[in-house]
């Protein structure tokens, strides 16, 4: 019986405990740090983007362009028909570096699917690259908005480009 009571009561201290850590977490732990958590999925996007810029480099160049200009949809609801998001990839030489221009365009809802959607917003992310060094330099979204859009957008492009590739092994 003793011990019993002595296990509920421990179980009790320490789920009190957990949750007072987890309302006033401690300054020095990084996990629950803000700053810390902001520079880890700062970096986080970053790298996503730079994947991202890898990815549309793989397309190449179109012939007489030097610049890189690719044009996905995005596919969120999971009706193909039903792409809501346009996102455009453009990348040239800056400097030393290339300059990448990730703009997503939203459209409103058409009255059917046989008619036009017409543009309601559009953001962007305009980032600087050199090497392997990528530097946000602007953009449109907040942190917890480019968390969930990034690795959709990779996402897009990657099933576009093997898309690509089967259409190009049928030919």
């Amino acid at each position: 019986m003793y011990k019993k009571s002595v296990l509920i009561r421990f179980t009790k201290v320490i789920i009190l405990a957990s949750f007072l850590y987890l309302l006033y977490p401690a300054p020095g732990f990084p996990v629950l740090n803000s700053q810390a958590k902001d520079s880890r999925s700062s970096q986080r996007s970053e790298g996503i983007l730079l994947q991202i810029y890898h990815e549309v480099r793989e397309f190449g160049y179109r012939d007489e362009e030097d610049f890189i200009k690719r044009e996905f949809h995005l596919n969120l609801d999971g009706i193909w028909a039903n792409r809501e998001e346009h996102v455009m990839i453009l990348s040239h030489k800056e400097g030393n570096g290339e300059r990448m221009i990730l703009q997503v365009t939203y459209f409103g809802e058409a009255a059917n699917k046989h008619f036009v959607r017409y543009p309601e917003s559009i953001r962007e992310i305009m980032c600087h690259i050199e090497g392997d060094a990528l530097q946000i330099r602007e953009c449109g979204y907040d942190e917890f908005e480019t968390r969930a859009l990034l690795p959709e957008i990779l996402k897009g492009i990657r099933s576009e480009k093997e898309l690509l590739r089967t259409l190009q092994h049928k030919k």
